[in-house]
């Protein structure tokens, strides 16, 4: 009854865990500039996008702005390689947000969209009255990586309860800001964001989740020296 008790212990605690990791929501962020449009175009204005992908159900929330730009005509999220132009991925452009030159995005990528944003493959771009086929534009990356437009791009993400880090350049500062107005759950969910190491901000209860693992891995040491003493016994 013991080693059932334990073994059921740390199967709920493997589960647990393994649901953790599922419900990760991962950080993309770009800085806009007429260089990047196709073909490159000449202009003061610059903006920022910053998205939050869940990357079980693909659900992607984005806040774009934009300053400089004298009368806009479309925000969207393509899908294409830099350098190269694509299609709207969600087949409606983002809607006018609560503040002056902010535009926010809301829908769920097919999979292969979503292969395609890991790939660096998606792009936000606004558009103007002036320049239709595209005023300012960049390439989608996980937020906290190196950007074409150099350090302290403004390229950094927003996660509920995450902590300020990053670098100032020119334009503005990268890394993870703890307020959550850039991109909220209109922006994208999580609790305290977590560096994963490789340029992504993760977005779970990460301290649950450490202690889910801790606990299995207890549970599971625990029940193999109790199937070692019963074959010693045997």
């Amino acid at each position: 009854m013991k080693k059932q008790l334990i073994g059921f212990g740390a199967g709920m605690s493997l589960l647990s865990f393994a649901g953790y990791v599922d419900a990760a929501t991962v950080n993309y962020a770009a800085k806009l500039t007429g260089a990047e449009v196709v073909p490159p175009v000449t202009t003061a204005a610059t903006g920022d996008a910053k998205c939050a992908v869940d990357d079980t159900t693909y659900k992607t929330t984005c806040t774009i702005t934009e300053t400089g730009i004298g009368k806009v005509t479309t925000v969207a999220l393509y899908a294409g390689a830099k350098g190269k132009d694509g299609n709207q991925i969600f087949g409606v452009p983002c809607k006018a947000g609560a503040a002056a030159g902010s535009y926010d995005c809301t829908g769920a990528m097919l999979k292969a969209q979503h292969d395609a944003l890991v790939a660096g493959g998606i792009y936000a771009q606004i558009s103007s009255q002036a320049q239709k086929q595209g005023e300012i534009r960049g390439q989608l990356a996980p937020a906290g990586a190196p950007s074409d437009a150099g350090a302290g791009d403004g390229g950094g993400t927003t996660t509920d309860g995450g902590s300020s880090s990053g670098t100032s350049g020119a334009s503005g500062s990268s890394g993870t800001s703890g307020a959550s107005g850039a991109v909220g759950d209109d922006a994208g969910t999580g609790g305290g964001g977590e560096d994963d190491g490789g340029g992504c901000n993760v977005s779970a209860s990460s301290a649950g989740g450490k202690d889910l693992l801790f606990a299995a891995t207890t549970s599971l040491a625990v029940l193999g020296l109790l199937q070692a003493r019963r074959r010693k016994k045997s």
